[in-house]
């Protein structure tokens, strides 16, 4: 799962930058469609590490959602709607 985590994490910045490098030069078709090949990993990254979630033990989520609410509640504007 940490490992999944990490890839998923290293994939979506991937992504990101091929985005952006994508709309600085005026998108050109093949980096367009290197993009949206991108795309389909990162939604099979994400799906592997939601599938791997389902055997992580329950102890283990219920530390992970715990810290969650901890930082969500510490940074209010991040993540959620601000009323703005």
């Amino acid at each position: 799962t940490t490992k999944g985590l990490k890839v998923l994490g290293g994939v979506a910045v991937g992504q990101m930058s091929l985005g952006i490098a994508t709309l600085l030069n005026y998108v050109p078709i093949g980096l367009a469609a290197v993009h949206q090949l991108g795309s389909l990993v990162v939604l099979s990254t994400g799906i592997y590490v939601v599938h791997s979630l389902r055997y992580v033990s329950p102890g283990v989520m219920r530390v992970v959602s715990n810290r969650i609410v901890t930082t969500a509640a510490k940074n209010p504007g991040i993540g959620g709607s601000s009323g703005g």
